[in-house]
């Protein structure tokens, strides 16, 4: 079975005698374009699915689709995640114009004994998602893949935006031969417990503990010992390490990437809340790290946000209309999932306690009062935190200029040198722009095409505004 994003076909649902959903599978047929060889594939569809199901359904429900990608499965209570997807190939012989029924019953004998029941994603705001809580991102993911045929990535985004359940999507679901392997980093302190570390990702029965001493030379040997074969090492927290190693930073970088041009079939994703090129030239190792290209985690499109709240919902049994929904999307702003799940812990809370469906006047009330207030502080303490860890004078300038956007729609660039030199006392046009660089890596701000500045995500505007940083 095979994943098609953007054909056309049909949907067959089977529901069983209690009215719940026993098979959804889709079948491409783009290229088939004779209305009565479709005719004649639908009905043999129909026949081996009876045969194979024979009195464990009470009905067959048929649905014509033009575009897969753009298909509203959720108003059948259903997921693309869970449906079942044939390519035109796995079953439709060309030659013959006729379906591959026994290669079709064997697939359904198949689905039918694995008895798959699909489970909504859970609402576990920050939570890294794994498995049916993991939701989306299936296009970004391929380009990943794609991108890692030629050269290493770097995944930035702030916590809580889905590095890590990206990560592990792509080493529960690796693409067609590659070796995965993933490492958590935060807490490595030296280059040798790297190595010992990156060893053991692949070799768990090793005993080998590299040194201060002995960790380059271990390390080559791992790297030459590889072979041909394609490996990915996902990294996380890789820039978090290096300030752990400190004066070790630049040897070590050095050493990697001369492993990286040894090892031609291993690639490296490294991801990493802290801003990839602040970091890099912090440490003055930027040109240590030429086959990487940077990959920004983007927001979800409008339809994947409706998507993701309607399954959200539906795992509780829940059901909004799009008025709601669309201005919980309002209230967020960009789309990111993080914060789309924060209103929705709170909604599914007034659901838990209350017998009346939600209003618009309602879903204002618990955003004024719940989300931008102190009940839902820990969920916005990562922006706060991140900004203290920097030197005063950077972190006033850069509390200022967001104290400013916070109160505004849009800011111009003038406006904001302006307000710099004024917050500083200096003229410093190089810190300055150090400065817009590193709160647009971090997804604070983002700039706009007309050199204008804006908070990333209105959700995040609104509580800085009500809860501005003290500096």
């Amino acid at each position: 079975m095979n994943k098609s994003l953007n054909s056309s076909g049909f949907l067959t649902i089977l529901y069983n005698h209690q009215a719940e959903v026993v098979l959804p599978l889709f079948l491409a047929t783009e290229s088939i374009k004779n209305p009565s060889v479709l005719q004649s594939i639908f009905d043999e569809v129909t026949q081996v699915i009876a045969e194979v199901y024979q009195g464990d359904y009470k009905r067959i429900e048929d649905i014509s689709v033009y575009d897969f990608s753009k298909f509203r499965f959720y108003e059948y209570g259903l997921s693309k995640e869970e449906i079942y997807l044939f390519a035109e190939n796995e079953i439709y012989d060309f030659d013959s114009q006729c379906l591959k029924k026994e290669l079709f019953r064997k697939h359904l004998i198949e689905i039918k004994n694995t008895a798959r029941k699909y489970t909504y994603p859970r609402n576990i705001v920050g939570a890294v998602a794994r498995d049916n809580n993991f939701y989306g991102r299936q296009e970004f993911i391929l380009q990943l893949w794609e991108t890692l045929h030629t050269k290493s990535i770097f995944l930035s985004a702030p916590r809580r935006f889905g590095k890590t359940s990206i990560m592990y999507r792509m080493y529960d679901h690796p693409s067609n031969n590659w070796q995965v392997t993933h490492l958590e980093l935060q807490h490595i302190e030296s280059p040798a417990e790297f190595v010992s570390v990156i060893i053991k990702s692949l070799n768990p029965d090793s005993t080998t503990e590299a040194t201060e001493g002995t960790w380059k030379e271990e390390g080559s040997r791992f790297f030459e010992s590889l072979g041909q074969e394609k490996i990915l090492f996902l990294l996380d927290e890789f820039l978090y390490m290096l300030k752990n190693f400190k004066v070790l930073v630049s040897e070590f970088s050095e050493w990697f990437q001369s492993q990286r041009q040894s090892a031609s079939n291993c690639r490296f994703l490294i991801a990493s809340s802290d801003s990839l090129n602040f970091c890099l030239k912090q440490h003055g190792i930027k040109e240590d790290f030429p086959d990487f290209v940077e990959k920004r985690i983007p927001p979800l499109s409008k339809e994947e946000a409706i998507g993701f709240i309607d399954e959200i919902l539906l795992s509780e049994n829940i059901r909004l209309g799009l008025n709601l929904k669309e201005r919980i999307l309002d209230l967020v702003g960009t789309p990111v999932p993080y914060f789309i799940q924060l209103i929705l812990a709170e909604v599914l809370n007034y659901y838990a306690t209350s017998q009346v469906p939600l209003s618009e006047e309602v879903l204002e009330k618990i955003y004024s009062e719940r989300i931008l207030g102190p009940d839902c502080k820990q969920y916005f303490h990562y922006f706060f935190e991140q900004l203290s860890m920097h030197p005063f004078e950077f972190r006033n300038a850069a509390g200022r200029l967001l104290k400013e956007l916070s109160a505004r729609n849009y800011v111009d660039y003038q406006e904001l040198w302006e307000l710099y030199k004024e917050s500083s006392g200096k003229e410093d046009s190089v810190e300055f722009e150090s400065i817009l660089t590193y709160l647009e890596d971090e997804f604070y701000i983002k700039k706009d095409e007309d050199r204008t500045y804006s908070f990333f995500c209105s959700i995040l505007k609104d509580w800085w505004q009500r809860n501005r940083w003290k500096v």
